[in-house]
């Protein structure tokens, strides 16, 4: 147990309006988020070309991690006292943990006699923090506390009904580099930032695995020893063309614990190749094999638990609108083929088209559930119909009210949610959850009678599907053309919440939030702000102009997928030009050649 230690010197007095002769000095403040122990055996450290730096909020005054834990309690003053030493003078970073569902506003703050500072607090769901900065929300707003008694006024915001946001918790912290919630900072690598083509992470209990395309594009494994705090890096050989999203990058771990990595594909042979022992990197090769047949136009490589225990393979070979859905299966030694069909096809001679579908995911009813739209073309308008299959064993199919299908499942085939026609506004990114019933939700979009976009979930009921829209947008995305588009709009997968029923959307206008659903309509009953792995702060760039923008991803973990992320990768890539190289320009010189970003792995107590 990590101890919890307030400094004998430092007093904090807290007021509405006028100082108090309360002293808390001898309280330890229980937002002060200290790491003493933790910080001091942990020094800055290199381990395989990686650097570890530990993130702690020290009691210690005089220590370059120094913090000041507070919390406000409704004050609207706050007095530190803080002792004479060098430097007299110390900067200061401040940040809010605020608690608030749907709260928003303008809070002010204001030190001595220096000017207000305003700060914007959006909206964020249960305790999130917020780093206060300079109007460009990349620069921390630095606080100057001086030897003696520094005076700090909060101005909260108010609405009709009172105080519009509460914070719990105002964290003064003197290292720059330091980040709520965090135990260490691991600068893994640096990564190309061309184009935001998906990399992936995944934790094991002994493990942390990352996968992603290095400063010369090159796919390459990192692996991070939990216990002996020891970094490995290998880079593969294959080279990312780096323009191209589809090139998204998949791990897995089988049952023996060894790593299988596939990537780096767009209707192209075969990426793929795994480790011959956990957590060991030096001989890992790619193989670029499996079964040895209908290999040469892979895309879309996804990982999937099978109920056996096995290791399951599903990919699309072949091109939009003229793929073939293939499952593969590892037994710990071989690769064979699912099945004698593929899951997914059309029949020679008929109309071309390609299903899109979601990663099987098991449910609580032992089955394995998919769902999937198509897509004549590879213009994005052309997809059309909503499909839902079940397996619990990915060779034998049946509709969600038990009737058998046969493969391979071609349009107009399967368990039909939606017949939704081309041209109407349907996204290919369908999702899939499960309701408290453990019934599963399948989650798209698709145009209403009046033309506008609009998010639906659809679930069993009976011999049919329950089909509700959720939202009540006024705005179109007229989703069409070639290559990757920019998303939008984004809707996660219906979840169950600590008891409530959510949905997380990002809308480009509507804003990130949660629908709460009521569990017999499908209907919002109420929306609230949409949780983020980071603070706000991190989810602002860093790079200078417009193009650049953080992409935040969690490690996978075993277990419970509910449990709070152990490890959270950020990193920073400009936008996409439909899967294009983009022209260098005066206004942006550097797209054709943008320099590398640092891929950050963070590392929660």
């Amino acid at each position: 147990m990590i101890a919890r230690r307030t400094p004998a010197l430092l007093v904090f007095a807290v007021a509405s309006g006028l100082i108090s002769s309360i002293a808390l000095a001898a309280q330890p403040s229980t937002c002060g988020q200290h790491f003493d122990d933790a910080v001091a055996p942990l020094p800055v450290a290199t381990s395989g070309g990686v650097t570890i730096e530990p993130v702690g909020c020290s009691s210690r005054m005089e220590s370059p991690r120094h913090c000041l834990g507070v919390e406000p309690a409704g004050a609207v003053s706050l007095d530190i006292v803080r002792p004479a030493f060098e430097p007299p003078l110390r900067a200061y970073q401040l940040w809010l943990r605020v608690a608030t569902s749907t709260g928003s506003g303008k809070m002010t703050f204001g030190l001595n006699s220096e000017p207000a500072v305003a700060w914007w607090v959006p909206p964020t769901a249960g305790s999130g923090w917020q780093l206060v900065t300079l109007p460009d929300r990349k620069t921390p707003q630095p606080f100057l506390l001086r030897a003696g008694v520094n005076r700090l006024h909060l101005g909260l915001p108010r609405s009709a009904g009172g105080t519009a946001v509460t914070v719990d918790c105002l964290l003064l912290a003197a290292d720059p580099d330091f980040v709520p919630d965090v135990k260490a900072r691991h600068r893994l690598d640096q990564v190309w930032s061309g184009v935001g083509v998906l990399f992936d992470a995944l934790q094991s209990d002994r493990f942390l695995y990352v996968g992603y395309y290095n400063a010369e594009r090159y796919l390459t494994v990192a692996a991070y020893d939990r216990k002996t705090r020891v970094w490995q890096r290998r880079a593969l050989d294959s080279r990312f063309g780096g323009w191209d999203n589809h090139n998204a990058i998949a791990l897995a771990l089988d049952h023996a614990g060894n790593l299988h990595i596939a990537g780096n594909m767009h209707a192209s042979p075969l990426v793929y190749g795994r480790t011959r022992e956990p957590g060991r990197l030096d001989a890992m090769q790619l193989l670029n094999r499996m079964v040895g047949s209908e290999e040469t136009q892979t895309t879309y490589p996804t990982w999937i638990d099978l109920p056996d225990g096995g290791l399951g393979f599903l990919y699309r070979e072949g091109v939009s609108g003229a793929g073939r859905d293939i499952v593969d299966s590892y037994d710990g030694a071989k690769w064979s083929r699912r099945g004698d069909a593929p899951l997914f096809s059309v029949p020679a001679g008929s109309v071309q088209a390609s299903a899109y579908p979601t990663v099987p995911l098991l449910g609580p009813d032992g089955y394995l559930h998919i769902a999937w739209v198509w897509r004549r073309t590879a213009d994005a308008a052309t997809s059309f119909q909503v499909g839902y299959a079940r397996s619990r064993d990915m060779l034998h199919w049946q509709a969600a009210d038990g009737t058998a299908l046969s493969l391979p499942i071609g349009p107009g085939q399967g368990d039909i949610i939606d017949n939704v026609p081309e041209r109407a506004g349907l996204s290919n990114q369908v999702t899939l959850g499960f309701d408290a019933a453990g019934r599963p939700v399948v989650s798209y979009l698709k145009f209403d009678a009046a033309g506008n976009t609009q998010l639906f979930d659809a679930r069993p009921a009976g011999t049919g599907w329950q089909v509700v829209q959720v939202s009540d947008w006024h705005d179109r995305w007229e989703l069409q053309g070639y290559g990757t588009i920019q998303a939008l709009i984004r809707q996660g997968a219906v979840a169950v919440d600590r008891g409530l029923l959510v949905q997380t959307v990002r809308h480009w206008k509507a804003g990130w939030f949660d629908y709460v659903l009521n569990p017999a309509s499908l209907r919002p009953s109420a929306t609230r702000p949409a949780e983020r792995l980071l603070p706000t702060a991190l989810m602002q760039s860093s790079a200078s102009g417009s193009d650049f923008a953080p992409i935040v991803i969690a490690a996978r973990q075993p277990g419970d997928k509910a449990a709070p992320a152990k490890f959270v990768l950020r990193w920073e890539v400009q936008a996409g030009n439909r899967d294009q190289r983009p022209a260098c320009t005066v206004e942006r010189p550097l797209a054709c050649k943008p320099p590398p970003s640092q891929l950050v792995v963070f590392e929660r107590p």
